[in-house]
C-alpha cells in the first residue's frame, strides 16, 4: 500500500511544502470519506475479540459498518444469534457469566504493535491468544488479541505483549492510546467478524488502504485541492475538479462491470443452456 507521503509527490515540491501535514491529512480523510460514500472503497473484513457484558450484550467496534458473525473463540464453530439494538449486539439464545478480568499489572505504552506490561513471574508466551482490553486512554474500549509475549527477566521487569490485530494507522499508543487495561483468557471472550468503514489516516506515513487503481483519482483530488487554495475559480481548478469527477465515475463503472458480469443469453431448445 502507498503512503500519503508517496501520494502527494504527484504535485510540485512547492505545493508539497506550502501546505502543512495536517492539511494533507485532512484532505486525505475527506477523499476516503467521499470514496466510502460512493461505495468504491475496498471493504475491510476484520475480526476482533469481544467481551460479553451483563450476560448478553456486546459492544460494536467503533468503525463497524456491518456485523457478519459472532462465534465462539474456543471451537471457532459455534455461531451465536444476535439482534442489533442501540448500537450494540444482544445475544438471543445464550447468556454468559461475567468474564474474569486478569490484571495487566503496570502498563506502559509501547508502539502500535505491542504494549509493555509488568507482571511478576510472566512466562514467555503465557498470554498467547489472550485478549487485552483497554480501559483508559484514547483507545478506551479497544481490544487486541495477543500473539505472543516476552518473558519478564528478571521477574517483575517490563515485558512486551504483542498484538495480533494492531491498529493500522495509529501512532497514538505512544501518546496515551493505552493507559490501563486488563487481560481476558481465551475461553472468556468471543470473536466478532465485521465489515469496517475506512480507517482514517493520522500522519503522512500512514497508508490510504487503496491500490494502484486509484492513482489517477488521488492525483486529481490533491491537485484540485491545491488549486482551490490558490484560486478556486481558475481554469486549472475547474479542470482538476472535473478530472476527479470523471475518474470517480470511471472507477464506479469498472467496479459495477466486475460485479455484474455478462451471463450470456438463453437459447430456445437448450435446457438451461448459455452461450
Amino acid at each position: 500500500m502507498t503512503t500519503l507521503e508517496d501520494y502527494i509527490e504527484c504535485v510540485s515540491t512547492v505545493e508539497q511544502h506550502r501546505h502543512r501535514p495536517e492539511r494533507w491529512v485532512a484532505w486525505a480523510n475527506a477523499l476516503l470519506e467521499k470514496l466510502s460514500g460512493a461505495g468504491v472503497l475496498p471493504p475491510q473484513h476484520l475480526t476482533r475479540g469481544v467481551v460479553v457484558r451483563d450476560g448478553v450484550w456486546v459492544d460494536r467496534p467503533p468503525n463497524c459498518r456491518d456485523v457478519k458473525e459472532l462465534r465462539d473463540n474456543g471451537t471457532q464453530r459455534t455461531n451465536y444469534r444476535f439482534a442489533e439494538e442501540n448500537n450494540c449486539l444482544r445475544l438471543l439464545d445464550v447468556s454468559f457469566n461475567k468474564a474474569e478480568e486478569h490484571s495487566a499489572g503496570v502498563i506502559s505504552g509501547g508502539s502500535r504493535t505491542h504494549v509493555y506490561t509488568r507482571l511478576p513471574g510472566l512466562a514467555e508466551n503465557y498470554l498467547k491468544d489472550w485478549l487485552f482490553v483497554v480501559t483508559a486512554g484514547k483507545g478506551i474500549g479497544s481490544t487486541f488479541i495477543v500473539s505472543n509475549n516476552q518473558e519478564a527477566i528478571p521477574p517483575g521487569n517490563w515485558a512486551s505483549a504483542y498484538f495480533l490485530n494492531p491498529p493500522r494507522n495509529s501512532p497514538y499508543i505512544e501518546e496515551g492510546f493505552i493507559e490501563n487495561g486488563y487481560f481476558v483468557s481465551p475461553r472468556d471472550y468471543l470473536i466478532l467478524s465485521f465489515v469496517a468503514a475506512f480507517e482514517p489516516v493520522v500522519s503522512m506515513s500512514d497508508n490510504l488502504g487503496i491500490d494502484g487503481r486509484y492513482d489517477n483519482l488521488v492525483e486529481a483530488w490533491f491537485r484540485w485541492k491545491c488549486e482551490e487554495q490558490a484560486q478556486s475559480m481558475s481554469q486549472d481548478c475547474m479542470y482538476w475538479g472535473n478530472k476527479f469527477i470523471d475518474e470517480l465515475a470511471q472507477l464506479r463503472a469498472e467496479m459495477l462491470n466486475r460485479i455484474n458480469k455478462p451471463q450470456g443469453r438463453q437459447l430456445a431448445g437448450f435446457m438451461g443452456g448459455r452461450r
